[in-house]
């Protein structure tokens, strides 16, 4: 028996991946947002697992984009499934000769392979594959003529409409820079099966909880030109040159005692900058990035692992798959637009180790206020397509006084209340509407329960699609008065869906068989057959409206009220 058993978020991810995929109704590729420090690792192994022991002679790949991880995922994944697994990736090879336990490809089943070495391998002695999985999947392009592009379409996937293999996404971030959700309709990956909370995973005693300081160092970055996406890296290292002193000053003042700090810079002039000016005010600083010789960048990766000086610099090297666990400071000295790097950075501190209690965050580029707490991240939305047709965008905006941040939706100029979020236009006269702006200052969110006076459902169409939902609003106020709205859409129509709206059922005491249409679950609901949360916590969802992340029920007797139940 594996000593890897999984959490129970762990289990939900497997489930919910197993489900997606023995749909006999649709081709899916489901994705899963993974944290780091989730486990994705355990995750792929038992969904594996799970795989095969519904159809033993499944054949399935484990595919990234580095050695390390190839060779990570080998090892654990092996002892899960306890059988072998294949090694197919070049910089791998000699170590399979060495190291009993790691096997290389030799027509296994089960084949963990990094996408340089497999990606034309197809045809040459690699065979097809009934499921694949892709480690760190948010780096998937959408280009036809790159390597996993090659590999999918060799395997027979052309975005899951054509059938082929289906294809599994694990990621902490399943966003891309200038493209936003990774999944969705024409997308390679369909849905979004599971979704692990960073803030369950810190709360279970899973990740180390960030803390953050507000900088008292004020940078404009108005001047930075935008190439590729992103801020170029030569007007941000412009810019950072006469902030080095106060800003290496500030980091000394809060967390000169601390143990180990990761520092990311935009170019490799900046790395340098920063290198030399922490050594020269006593803070031991190497730097790492892509023009160092190969021995030297791994010589200065191993001497911080194992602590012989105190800072690492370094350039879009260390932002994925590098875990030291000690690193109880990350230093963000680059502005990004790309949320995914964002948290990627955030990321490389919040693994636990012994005798630390949290990660500081020092924010340097405004990414915090630029992309949300990392728990609660606004992925951005294709704008307006042309601008012909006459149209109320939901964008950011101050409504009597209260800042609301905007979805990006175009909608109706008739409209009072975007269509896609729900946030207003206007305030309805004398209305009260309770916003937390502060939380953009913090790189967690904060929890917020309230009470449940009551519980509003209706049916719901989107209008884009014409999907139907349940739409459920929640009236909360909390012990000052403060009152505000909170959301929940429920589709129980949607095949994509169904184990999750099942477990939303099932924890509101819901009588199986689960409804099937909208309008089924809508006169259940109305007919006060769920059980009324009287708390629920609430989150802003992207910054965009806030939405129910938990909630608290009540054990209640048959012979209660009936406002006790969930009703419209």
């Amino acid at each position: 028996m594996s000593d890897f058993y999984p959490r129970d978020y762990q289990a939900d991810s497997i489930n919910a991946i197993v489900n997606s995929v023995i749909n006999p109704n649709q081709h899916l590729n489901p994705v899963v947002s993974a944290p780091t420090g989730s486990g994705k690792t355990i995750i792929g192994g038992w969904t594996i697992a799970s795989l095969q022991s519904l159809k033993p002679e499944s054949r399935i790949l484990v595919v990234t984009h580095v050695k390390e991880l190839v060779r990570q995922n080998a090892r654990t994944m092996q002892q899960i499934i306890e059988q072998p697994i294949g090694i197919y990736s070049a910089g791998l090879r000699s170590e399979t000769r060495k190291d009993p336990d790691l096997h290389w490809y030799d027509g296994h089943d089960v084949v963990c392979g990094s996408i340089g070495t497999i990606y034309n391998k197809t045809n040459k002695g690699l065979g097809k594959f009934d499921h694949i999985i892709v480690d760190e999947a948010h780096r998937v392009p959408d280009k036809v003529d790159t390597m996993y592009r090659t590999l999918l379409q060799d395997q027979g996937q052309i975005d899951g409409v054509y059938g082929g293999p289906h294809v599994i996404g694990l990621s902490a971030t399943p966003f891309r820079l200038g493209k936003g959700l990774i999944y969705g309709p024409g997308e390679l990956f369909t849905n979004l099966a599971h979704e692990i909370p960073i803030r369950l995973l810190i709360e279970e005693g899973h990740l180390t909880a960030p803390a953050s300081v507000k900088s008292k160092t004020k940078i404009d970055f108005s001047s930075a030109k935008v190439r590729n996406g992103d801020f170029d890296s030569n007007d941000i290292e412009r810019i950072f040159k006469d902030e080095l002193d106060q800003i290496v000053d500030e980091c000394i003042h809060h967390a000169g005692d601390r143990k180990k700090w990761i520092l990311f810079a935009s170019s490799i002039g900046q790395c340098e900058d920063f290198v030399a000016k922490l050594n020269d005010k006593g803070i031991t600083s190497r730097s790492v990035h892509s023009m160092m010789e190969r021995d030297v960048r791994d010589k200065n990766i191993k001497d911080f692992i194992d602590s012989e000086f105190k800072c690492l610099v370094n350039v879009s090297v260390l932002t994925e798959g590098f875990d030291c666990t000690d690193i109880d400071t990350v230093i963000l000295a680059r502005p990004t637009k790309s949320p995914g790097l964002y948290v990627q950075m955030c990321g490389r501190g919040l693994r636990l180790h012994e005798g630390k209690d949290d990660v500081m965050i020092l924010d340097y580029g405004k990414n915090i206020s630029r992309h949300g707490p990392i728990d609660a991240v606004r992925v951005k939305r294709p704008g307006p397509s042309n601008g012909k047709v006459p149209y109320k965008l939901c964008k950011d905006r101050n409504v009597d006084g209260f800042e609301i941040s905007g979805c990006g939706h175009e909608n109706p100029m008739r409209v009072e209340h975007c269509e896609e979020c729900g946030s207003p236009f206007a305030m309805a006269g004398g209305m009260k509407l309770m916003t937390q702006p502060e939380l953009l200052q913090h790189v967690l969110s904060t929890p917020m329960w309230m009470y449940v006076e009551k519980v509003d459902s209706e049916i719901y169409m989107k209008p884009t699609t014409g999907n139907k939902t349940v739409k459920l609003t929640y009236h909360c106020t909390d012990d000052f008065g403060n009152k505000c709205q909170a959301r929940e859409w429920v589709a129980f129509e949607s095949k994509r869906a169904k184990f999750k709206v099942g477990q939303w059922w099932k924890r509101r005491n819901g009588i199986e068989p689960v409804p099937k249409t909208v309008q089924e679950g809508l006169t259940r609901i109305q007919n006060g057959e769920l059980t009324m949360p009287h708390e629920v916590q609430i989150g802003s969802s992207q910054g965009r409206y806030f939405e129910v992340r938990r909630i608290k029920v009540k054990r209640i007797k048959q012979s209660q009220d009936a406002n006790q139940k969930l009703v419209a």
